[in-house]
Parts: structure tokens; sequence; C-alpha cells
């Protein structure tokens, strides 16, 4: 069954019970279109997405917006997004999830699905502009396809996870696999006060696969956590990545583009404090560091 458009909406008051792409749907977005669901004021999204197809969108696959104070849960299951549509705009092509302005709540799940095609990221999460609150789970995805050049992001990352301003975002990405990446395989950065205060990120990033990099020729590492954009930042992050066994990111000879190009690359900046659980070194030992992300 085809859906050229797929939107859902909310606002002012409004309740929406739990909205549904049913099993087995296909979502063919042909000129541009996108499956989209928008929540604004304090109205109250519930959205499921689960068992179906999306192919060939300009924009992105699927996108979910929330303004105001509005309240939106989503379950993303076992869908495959495909695209390939022949002129995505850039940045764009993928599943995301954002807010404009205001303070909203997002709670997510994303698991078990296929994502390649995209222009932009893959999968990006991005508590914007205001004091969002978002938590959730990114778990079971396959993000690209082994041995297809770029088929994870032409131009961006696999996984993005970004918090501007204040708010907070608290998220746990697990056993997921990232290949064909051009930007960063799982990306995870906040600041620029200027755009709500500071924040809060808690993230969690265990026992995932980063691999193959794409060919643009630019420095790409498999994780990469920046925090602190611009000068005065001082958002609050605690980040737990990898640990011994099957906690362990696989991520040898996820980086590339040059000296920058590492498997991950941690960065702490202007007044940022970030928190490793369970790291003992000093806040300036890079061999520490080191030590702690491989186990």
């Amino acid at each position: 069954m085809g859906h050229p458009q797929a939107r859902f909406g909310a606002a002012g008051l409004q309740c929406l019970q739990r909205r549904r792409l049913r099993s087995g749907d296909t979502v063919d977005h042909g000129a541009g279109a996108f499956a989209a669901a928008r929540a604004v004021g304090a109205a109250v999204l519930n959205l499921t997405v689960q068992s179906s197809q999306f192919t060939a969108s300009r924009g992105q696959q699927l996108r979910v917006n929330l303004a105001g104070n509005a309240q939106s849960d989503v379950a993303v299951e076992n869908n495959t997004f495909t695209n390939t549509h022949p002129a995505i705009i850039p940045g764009a092509g993928g599943v995301a999830f954002d807010n404009t302005g205001g303070t909203p709540t997002l709670t997510y799940a994303v698991t078990g699905n296929s994502i390649s095609g995209a222009s932009g990221a893959a999968l990006s999460v991005t508590e914007g502009i205001g004091i969002g609150t978002f938590s959730g789970t990114i778990s079971g995805n396959v993000i690209g396809v082994a041995g297809v050049p770029d088929s994870g992001s032409a131009q961006g990352s696999g996984i993005s996870l970004t918090s501007v301003g204040g708010g907070s975002h608290t998220t746990l990405v697990t056993g997921n696999q990232v290949r064909q990446y051009n930007n960063q395989g799982i990306l995870l950065q906040i600041g620029d006060n200027m755009l709500g205060g500071d924040g809060v990120l808690n993230a969690t990033v265990i026992g995932n696969t980063v691999a193959e990099p794409g060919t643009v020729a630019f420095p790409k590492n498999g994780i990469h956590l920046n925090a602190g954009l611009v000068t005065g930042d001082n958002p609050q992050v605690c980040v737990d990545v990898g640990g011994p066994a099957a906690l362990a990111n696989a991520i040898t000879g996820s980086g590339s583009g040059g000296a920058a190009g590492t498997d991950f690359r941690l960065r702490q900046r202007m007044l940022t404090t970030v928190r490793l659980p369970g790291y003992v070194g000093g806040n300036a030992d890079n061999a520490a560091v080191l030590a702690y992300v491989q186990g």
C-alpha cells in the first residue's frame, strides 16, 4: 500500500492517540514530500512507525518536529529506509527528530531499522534551540551497506546526536552497525550557550560496530565527541564509551582523512566539563583516556 505523503500533526491542547504507519506499508515520497509528524503548543503526539519500507525522498525520509511545550513518544522499529531519489536536498534524506524552540519533551526508540542512501546524517536527533528534554534509545540498526561507497551518508554522519543551547538529552546507543559515512560514524555534540544557555548531555555508547568510512576527502572519526562550540560554553557532559567484552565498540579502522581522522576523538572545549564514568586519570592525560576508551 503506497502513501505518497504521510503527515501527522497536533496543535494547541490536542492529544493524539498513537498514530501508526502500518506493517508492510510502502512510503514513496516521489517529488520531495516526506513522512512527517509535528506537534506544537501543548500538544501530545505519539507515533509508531513499524515494519514499513521508505524509498525515494528528496527531503527527510521521516521527520518528527516539536515546538512549544509539546510532548511526543516515538517508536521507529524494523523499517527499511532506502533513499534512491536522484536529487536529495543536501543535508537531508534520512531519519530526523528535532525541535524548533520552546520546552518540548521527546522520548524515542529507534530499533532494528536499515537506513541507507541519505545525503545528510542517516539518523539524527537534534535537541535544538530552546530548553527541550530528550531521551531515548538507538539500538540494533544497520546504517549503510557494506562495500557500497557512501551508502550510509553521502555528506554527513551515520548517527548524529546534537544539542544546542539549554535543555537535556539522555541517550543509549548500542548494538548498531554504521558504515559508509562522510562526517563521523557516531557524532555527539553539544554547545552554543547564546541559543538558550548551557545544556546537559548524557550518552552511553556501547557495543557498536563502526567501519568503512566513505570516500569524501574529509577527516572522519568512528566516534566523535564535540563538547563546547563557542566562547563561554559550559555544558555538562557525561559520556560512557565502550567497556570490556560485549560493551566494547568495534571501531578499528573507522577513522580516515589525515592526522585528525582517528578512530575516536573526544574534544572537551571552552569551559566544558566532560565526565567519563570509571575514568580515574587526569583531565589532560591523553594516554589514560585512550586506554579508558579502548576498554
